[in-house]
This record gives C-alpha cells, structure tokens and sequence, in this order.
C-alpha cells in the first residue's frame, strides 16, 4: 500500500511550524493462479470441481494459500471454473497484500453417445399384431415408431430417433443425431393349415350344397 511520512520541527535551530512530509510504498507481490479443468460425458447430474493452484509468482516465506473454484455446468457445453485465494501468516489473512491475476480453468460437459439399436429375433405371420424387439433400445432416451406391424411384408421400417438431441449422440464415427431406420420382416406363414366346415355330410335332397369353409393357422 501507499504510505506518507511526515516530519514536524524540533530542537534549538528549528520551529515547531517547519514541516516535511514523503511518501512510500510496499508493491504487493504479483501471483497467478488458474483454476482447475475437467470434462465428463452428460449424465444429467452437475460438473462441479473445486480445484485451483499457484502457476505463476512466490508466496512470502512462511505464509500459506488455500486455494478454491467455483462454477458449475450440467447440460452440453461449456462454463468457467473461477479460482480464488486465500494467504495467510499465520492466522492473520494477508491476502490484500498480492496482485492476484485469476486465469479461469473450464468445465466440459460432451454429449453422451448412445448405441444404435439393432433388430432381435426373426417374426413369422400370426394373423396378430407384433412388436418387434429391438437391442440396445431404451425409451428414456430413445423414441420409436413402426415397429409394430401385422401383415407379412420382407421390408417393414423402424424409426429410432434421440429424444434429447442436445445431449445425447449416436455412437457412429460422426456423433450424429439424425434419426435411424432399421428394416424388419415378418415372413408369410408356411406351416399347416386347419380347416373346419360346417356341416361335413348332407342328405341328398336333389338341391346344391356348400359347406361354409374356414381356415386358420
């Protein structure tokens, strides 16, 4: 800080009125200190990470820093991670007397990547409607249409898309997000009939007859 010495007359030869002043100062001691850094895949919970340290500058011999960081970030992104410093000698905080420069650490949060789904088990006709099974699917994270279908067909399409497109990816060589289609068939029944008439015998009356015929799998 800043000091000012003032002289006031004394003696013999000199009168009490005579003054003189001169002004001095102690430099505070110039220091760095950087905040800490990480990254983490989103999860959905806060990246926090109280950490920084000295990289630049000398702390007076005997006196001690506690070193901090605050900031905070939870979505996809970026955020500072502000440091701070506290110097102490002994229990006297002396803090004021350094020329801190805070140089801010950062905090990452990258999209988490998903594994694309891929069809499971093979489906035949039933005359029912199926819904076919899908690996590595999970509905908290994923939405999906087309994946129920009745008639036999050798090219049905499924729609996988990210509901959250900000924070999540798909786990293919550019991260993307676009939504992802998989082909499925269901295969015409091949196995055995059952057939059932109405009536298996008639009395000859000299009229036409026809049974009513029904088939089912």
């Amino acid at each position: 800080g800043d000091y000012t010495i003032t002289a006031t007359g004394s003696g013999t030869n000199i009168d009490t009125t005579a003054t003189g002043s001169a002004s001095w100062k102690i430099n505070q001691i110039a220091i760095t200190i950087t905040g800490g850094s990480k990254s983490k895949d989103y999860d959905g919970t806060a990246l926090t990470y109280n950490n920084a340290s000295l990289t630049s500058g000398t702390l007076v011999d005997g006196q001690t820093a506690t070193y901090s960081a605050s900031g905070t970030i939870t979505s996809v992104g970026t955020a500072n991670n502000v440091p701070s410093v506290v110097i102490k000698s002994g229990s006297t905080d002396v803090t004021a007397n350094y020329n801190v420069t805070k140089v801010n650490g950062t905090l990452t949060i990258t999209p988490k990547a998903l594994t694309i789904p891929t069809l499971s088990g093979t489906y035949t006709y039933n005359g029912a409607e199926q819904t076919a099974t899908l690996s590595n699917f999970s509905s908290s994270t994923m939405s999906v249409t087309g994946n129920k279908q009745t008639i036999a067909k050798d090219s049905h399409t499924i729609t996988v898309s990210l509901k959250d497109k900000t924070n999540y990816t798909w786990h293919d060589t550019n991260k993307t997000t676009t939504d992802k289609t998989i082909s499925w068939k269901i295969a015409k029944y091949t196995g055995a009939l059952t057939v059932s008439l109405s009536a298996a015998s008639y009395n000859y009356d000299g009229n036409a007859k026809a049974p009513t015929v029904t088939v089912k799998i």
